[in-house]
């Protein structure tokens, strides 16, 4: 029985030995769960504080581009009136040369009607100076 008795006492022994071993195991198990926790919460609070910043970029680069989209139809406004003011310079151009040109034609119609009617006046003058010979021949 003494045999039974320490065998028994020797397996109880053994049996607190891999308990205790266990236990520590766990106890070890524990611990390094509780550091990855406490690393995974460090890393989850850092992606968070991540995500913050870049939504306050994000607003930042919204306003911004709200701003430019103004500018560019402001730029976009001051073009087509630039256009405009070209587009009637050049049209005030085409009016001015035509003026220019009509005023040319009109210059050389005068021109033209100043010299027959020099012509006109030198026949009339010779008309009427064939006239009074005429009008001497008939009275002789």
């Amino acid at each position: 029985m003494e045999k039974k008795n320490k065998i028994q006492k020797i397996e109880k022994e053994n049996n607190n030995l891999a308990y205790e071993k266990l236990e520590s195991q766990l106890a070890d198990l524990l611990a390094g769960q509780e550091i990855g926790r406490k690393e995974q919460k460090k890393i989850l609070d850092t992606v968070h504080l991540g995500f913050i910043g870049l939504a306050k970029h994000n607003i930042v680069l919204y306003e911004k581009n709200q701003e430019l989209v103004e500018l560019n139809k402001q730029s976009t406004q001051q073009l087509e009136n630039l256009q405009l003011v070209q587009s009637n310079d050049l049209f005030g151009e085409k009016i001015k040369q035509e003026n220019i040109k009509s005023i040319q034609n009109v210059e050389k119609n005068l021109r033209d009607i100043i010299c027959s009617s020099s012509e006109i006046d030198q026949k009339i003058a010779e008309i009427a100076e064939l006239h009074k010979i005429r009008m001497k021949l008939k009275s002789l």
